[in-house]
């Protein structure tokens, strides 16, 4: 009942120019029944009046029509729209894939590089662990300020910086 809407409001419009059209014709029939001593005048009043049926009967039909071509090609819009949409989800995955996969091998050859510095700096990364731990000993260390437990952290977390850093 509710599938092709558009398509049966467009077949309700013809429906309604043939009602019109018949209709017509029957007013046309009436008025020369009616007006049978002066036949002419019941042919042209008949033809007058049918003609001003049949276009009043067009003129709503094409509103009509109109209606159900809209809700017609809303439809298959609506339809292009999820295609479109799918098609689009698709795409936005795949080139999240490759975004991630690119961002990975950066990271992956980043981490290379580093770790080729600290390999030939490995003194200057053996003295740096060993700041780090005398740091957090000091800091488990009881009677400690706050500003100096403030300052320890700073200094262990520029240690992580200067460690994990590109140069």
């Amino acid at each position: 009942m509710f599938e092709n809407v558009g398509r049966k409001i467009k077949g309700l419009a013809w429906f309604i120019l043939a009602l019109g059209c018949v209709g017509a014709l029957i007013g046309l029939i009436v008025s020369m029944v009616l007006f049978k001593r002066i036949l002419v005048l019941g042919i042209l009043v008949g033809l007058l009046l049918g003609a001003l049926q049949i276009l009043l009967t067009l003129v709503g039909m094409w509103f009509i029509y109109g209606f159900g071509e809209l809700i017609e090609n809303s439809g298959k819009t609506n339809q292009l729209l999820q295609k479109l949409q799918k098609g689009n989800e698709a795409a936005q995955v795949e080139a999240a894939q490759k975004l991630l996969e690119r961002q990975q091998l950066e990271e992956d050859e980043r981490q290379a590089r580093i770790t080729a510095y600290w390999q030939e700096h490995a003194e200057e990364r053996k003295a740096l662990f060993e700041k780090k731990a005398a740091a957090r000993a000091a800091l488990g260390q009881k009677g400690i300020s706050k500003e100096q437990k403030r300052e320890l952290s700073d200094l262990i977390s520029s240690i992580d910086y200067e460690l994990s850093r590109e140069r």
